[in-house]
């Protein structure tokens, strides 16, 4: 995961996998400690995390609208079309204490110019839906926290929608 890496370079390789080459370019890789490559909206995990923090597992599909049937995992697409929901499902077996936090990443011009820029944690389940409605690269996080403290984390699961 691109957030746990310690290794700057490799982290910054992992970032583009998501973003794409234009991230952290050459010329902003000394400053890619102050997060200034990231959406401004973007908020850093909010709990302390356990030691042994383990990977959360979550399956996105996408669907026309939310009671329709899936269309494909979300793996499958390179770039998702605008008016479609995105289902993502935690698969792992959660103590009823934990509680689940999802990150929504929104960036792009779209989004922001219908005040629409997310990048906060918000309480959730362990099945959220969301539209995709804004052309962008965006991304969403499932983030596991117990007594307090962050025990899992699915890390970004890219959504670019044309």
């Amino acid at each position: 995961m691109a957030y746990l890496e310690r290794d700057r370079a490799a982290s910054i390789v992992k970032w583009r996998r998501i973003f794409g080459d234009g991230f952290a370019p050459k010329e902003c890789v000394a400053v890619t400690q102050n997060h200034t490559s990231l959406p401004s909206n973007f908020h850093d995990i909010e709990w302390p995390t356990s030691e042994s923090i383990w990977k959360l597992n979550v399956e996105a599909v996408l669907q026309k609208e939310e009671s329709s049937p899936f269309l494909g995992n979300l793996s499958n697409y390179t770039l998702l079309p605008k008016g479609h929901v995105v289902r993502f499902s935690i698969l792992d077996e959660l103590d009823r204490r934990t509680k689940i936090y999802w990150q929504v990443v929104n960036s792009g011009e779209e989004a922001e110019k219908n005040k629409c820029l997310r990048g906060g944690f918000k309480k959730g389940k362990l099945i959220r839906e969301e539209s995709t409605s804004y052309k962008g690269r965006h991304w969403v996080e499932a983030v596991a926290v117990k007594q307090g403290v962050c025990i899992a984390r699915s890390g970004p699961i890219a959504v670019n929608i044309a």
